[in-house]
């Protein structure tokens, strides 16, 4: 009887000591795609970008940028229509190049505040952005 007990208290403490304590998800993705960039040259993307960004004084403009390195982009047209946007983006030395539904491309430059602004910012010449608290 000992001996099993013995047996199990080692058994035990030899599981305990194997388990590793659970990560944060990366937001690197591994797999190399030709499809897109970031994977096949494996960039670290920042945290921040992912989430809803809005125009302030305008929410209605908005970009959602997932984790999949897709996006949904609820924009206007040249008439002020609303125009709802999908696709693929990728992420460079604070760039991000959309990649839309319909090959189209639009670039903004990803930036943290400048003094003491702890906010980020995306910006391009038709847009001016902020991360969203949701």
């Amino acid at each position: 009887m000992k001996k099993i007990l013995i047996a199990l208290l080692v058994l035990f403490a030899t599981i305990s000591c194997n388990t590793t304590p659970s990560k944060e998800v990366s937001v690197e993705n591994s797999t190399p795609s030709k499809s897109n960039k970031n994977s096949a040259i494996n960039i670290s993307i920042p945290k921040e970008l992912f989430g809803k960004w809005f125009t302030p004084h305008a929410a209605m403009l908005n970009i959602t940028f997932n984790k999949d390195l897709t996006f949904v982009f609820n924009n206007s047209d040249e008439k002020g229509d609303d125009k709802l946007e999908t696709g693929t983006f990728t992420f460079q030395n604070d760039e991000i190049v959309l990649t839309k539904s319909d090959k189209s491309i639009e670039k903004f430059t990803f930036q943290k505040g400048k003094d003491g602004d702890t906010n980020y910012y995306l910006q391009n010449a038709e847009h001016y952005m902020v991360k969203s608290d949701e």
